[in-house]
């Protein structure tokens, strides 16, 4: 990538707008702008500039921050051509906020990440400031990835100079009575090696700096994704079979990174389990003692021993949970059932659901949550591994199921959303809030498992089966065997499919499995269209409308009433027959009860998008032919660090100890490390059933094998 510097600038003027001189962009580059500005003493007047532009040009804000204890402001904004341009200036407009000075700096890049007009060019946007210091280290070493980075300070220094690896750009200085800016940039290479982006200068002051780590573009698709010969086997095995998701296009979230989600959730506990659901047992101290407060709130939690902050898992948390104490993550607060959101859990408040708005807000707005999109995590399981996590479930024998295999390996892509948005299904009651928040919650672990067999050409491994979490699949013309293969984890919250590896069951483009997601609530599945299930467990079905999470909590009624219901409920106990008996019988009750008569649940449609109808994440340097407007690459990778914390994809629970403990033949068993078995979702009120908090993350690999083991079982999945 090579950068080419537009223009610069300042202006030591009182003023509310300031102007660039006039530039030509150019098309398919990437723009770049830094504004320093400081606004006037005592009148809180620094804010953050609209940048104008020019037709055909688009500038958009990445970030912005202001010194906490200084009139300092440093904004960050990306530009792309959309039409024809000419030579004008860029003007930036503080509204009524005067400023005392100005600074600006103008750049593009070439050979950047062009899509979807650039969109992805930029891989991540972070923010820091210091008090009163001599340097400004950021924390921030993106390995393999060019960055560009900006420092404002609120007087002039000597000798500024950039960390190793990093060369200066520019220097820009303002003048104002008893008051001076200094905008300094500096471009740092692609090579992971280095050290973090950072600065140090002679004397004392303020500083606020942002950094940008850039997109190169995408090789070309024949060359593959152009470093496979950094990865390791593990990783390129992983890579193989990477899966392509294709969105709906109202879909609101999108895969992130389980570790910075963390990062800003706020850490809360239970202290009697048999209380869950009442708010006067969650946070610390007394039980019932308002305001309840959390054990740690956010931007505080760290996922690794090393890191500093609030451990996850340190000896407080750990002896807490061995003791029976529950651990639960929240991010966004609650709201009622009137869509009002609050933060606070204290004697007043109402904490019904789950706040999708907020966590929704912050991922838009949030850089830090922004650049942790289109992430999944991976782990690895060879025949060695299987062998020992499968002998730990003594019912059914999962040992047989194994020993029939050759040579397996399973790769199970965990793919995290921040918010699960899950209605009930009674048909009818689309307009009932109570049905549309039913199973809302926090934090939504999926997962896409493919299990390899070295069945190929010496001993080649080649996919056989796939497992993909989701509703359960009404299969028709089975009696007795309503759904396909399937299980759910011990929670009874998420359900795993399992399908034989062929040409009629997946959709491929090489390797690398098409998976179509239901809009809220992440379903997978292999095709598009509408497709008959059933998201709940039979036996926790929400009735009613979501008034009730299952029948055995619906109050005594009248007996006519109750028979009508009783005789439903028989019926729907029959399964598929039973249903259109149960169908006939909701009729013949609407018309003897009246519009208060509530349908009754039963499998239904869920509409699974088409290709391109939406956003498409794919593996890098794959082609998609019909993947549409809309699409990016999955960012996974590495050893990322930003601000000193290291992120990955492949899972190591020894070092990420955000991950729960695999089971041991032992429990009693000294764990060589800690963990976290807690929930990804906040606690709510009225939630019997635990149905509304978020999930805990399930052991994937053992649904994978119960699901195999109940299609054998009733000849719905042959072997």
């Amino acid at each position: 990538m090579a950068r080419t510097t537009l223009t610069t600038g300042t202006s030591d003027a009182d003023n509310t707008t300031y102007q660039t001189a006039p530039f030509t962009p150019t098309a398919g580059r990437l723009l770049v702008v830094f504004v320093l500005s400081g606004g006037q003493p005592f009148q809180n007047g620094t804010v953050a500039p609209i940048a104008v532009g020019q037709p055909g040009l688009t500038v958009s804000q990445l970030v912005s921050t202001k010194h906490p204890a200084s009139e300092l402001q440093l904004t960050c904004f990306r530009g792309w051509v959309t039409g024809p341009v000419g030579n004008n200036p860029l003007r930036f407009d503080f509204g009524t906020r005067q400023q005392r000075w100005c600074a600006w700096t103008v750049y593009e890049f070439d050979d950047i990440d062009a899509t979807a007009n650039g969109s992805q060019a930029i891989a991540a946007a972070f923010p820091n400031s210091t008090t009163l210091a001599t340097n400004l280290d950021t924390g921030f070493a993106p390995p393999g990835a060019m960055s560009i980075a900006a420092i404002a300070l609120d007087q002039h220094v000597l000798n500024i100079a950039p960390g190793p690896g990093s060369a200066a750009v520019d220097n820009l200085l303002t003048n104002a009575v008893l008051a001076n800016g200094q905008l300094n940039t500096l471009q740092r290479a692609a090579d992971g090696g280095l050290p973090s982006v950072r600065w140090q200068w002679t004397g004392a002051a303020n500083a606020v700096s942002i950094t940008l780590s850039l997109n190169p573009a995408p090789s070309d698709p024949g060359e593959g994704p152009g470093v496979e010969e950094e990865l390791t086997p593990t990783e390129k095995l992983v890579r193989q079979f990477e899966p392509i998701l294709f969105l709906d296009p109202n879909e609101r979230f999108v895969p992130v990174d389980a570790k910075r989600y963390l990062e800003h959730c706020r850490l809360w506990n239970t202290k009697t389990m048999a209380a869950a659901d009442d708010r006067g047992s969650w946070g610390r101290y007394k039980y019932s003692k308002f305001p309840r407060t959390p054990w740690a709130e956010a931007g505080e939690l760290v996922g690794r021993p090393e890191e500093a902050g609030f451990f996850i898992s340190n000896d407080d948390v750990r002896y807490a949970a061995g003791k029976g104490v529950e651990f639960w993550l929240e991010m966004g607060g609650w709201r009622d059932l009137a869509g009002a959101q609050t933060y606070a859990v204290d004697s007043d408040t109402v904490n019904t659901y789950a706040d999708s708005d907020e966590v929704a807000r912050q991922y838009a707005e949030v850089p830090e949550l922004d650049a942790s999109k289109f992430w999944y995590h991976a782990e690895v399981f060879d025949t060695a591994k299987l062998r020992q996590l499968l002998g730990t479930v003594s019912q059914p024998d999962l040992m047989r199921i194994l020993v029939q295999l050759n040579n397996p390996t399973l790769l199970c892509y965990y793919i995290f959303f921040p918010f699960h948005e899950q209605h009930g299904y009674g048909q009818g009651c689309e307009a009932q809030p109570k049905d549309q928040l039913v199973g809302s919650c926090g934090g939504d672990w999926t997962c896409v498992a493919v299990l390899l067999e070295g069945v190929g050409a010496g001993g080649e491994l080649l996919p056989t089966y796939i497992g993909l979490t989701g509703e359960q699949i009404f299969l028709e013309g089975r009696p007795g065997v309503p759904f396909a293969a399937h299980h759910f984890d011990d929670d009874n919250r998420i359900n795993m499919n399992v399908m034989r590896w062929t040409g009629a069951t997946i959709a491929t483009e090489g390797d690398h499995p098409r998976v179509h997601v239901a809009p809220g609530n992440h379903a997978f599945y292999s095709f598009p269209g509408a497709v008959t299930g059933l998201a709940f467990p039979w036996d926790a079905m929400p009735v009613q409308c979501g008034e009730w999470d299952n029948d055995s909590l619906v109050p005594d009624l009248t007996p006519s009433w109750a028979e009508t219901v009783a005789v439903l409920i028989a019926k729907l106990g029959f399964g598929p027959v039973g249903w259109v008996y149960a169908a006939i019988e909701a009729q013949q009750a609407l018309e003897h009860h009246g519009p208060q008569w509530f349908p009754p649940p039963y499998p239904r449609d869920t509409e699974y998008p088409a290709a391109g109808a939406g956003l498409t994440i794919k593996p890098k340097g794959v082609d998609v032919p019909d993947a549409g407007a809309q699409s990016v690459e999955w960012r996974s990778r590495d050893g990322l660090v930003i601000n000193n914390r290291r992120y990955d994809y492949i899972v190591d629970r020894v070092q990420q100890q955000f991950w729960p403990l695999e089971p041991h033949k032992d429990p009693a068993a000294v764990q060589p490390h800690g963990y976290f078995d807690g929930m990804w979702g906040p606690r709510v009120e009225n939630d019997p059933l635990s149905r509304r908090v978020g999930q805990r993350f399930p052991d994937f690999w053992k649904m994978f094998f119960l699901a195999i083991a109940d299609g054998q079982a009733n000849e719905s999945l042959p072997f």
